[in-house]
């Protein structure tokens, strides 16, 4: 597996944002806390929408 670089552009593959597209705006370094309460590597996702979300790397799915 190829490592996530920003401007990639991804599917979410978990509730709540289930199957939305977007592009990986920025990969910060340190491990977030998630809403679980995990620390976790994320991604910051700009959607079709223009909200930008906070995901789990685990839970995105790289779009060719």
């Amino acid at each position: 597996l190829e490592p996530l670089q920003v401007g990639q552009r991804v599917r979410v593959a978990r509730a709540p944002y289930l199957g939305a597209f977007g592009t990986v705006a920025d990969l910060p370094e340190v491990p977030q806390t998630v809403e679980s309460g995990a620390r976790l590597p994320v991604a910051a996702v700009a959607l079709e929408d223009e909200e930008t979300i906070i995901v789990p790397l685990a839970n995105l799915e790289l779009i060719h």
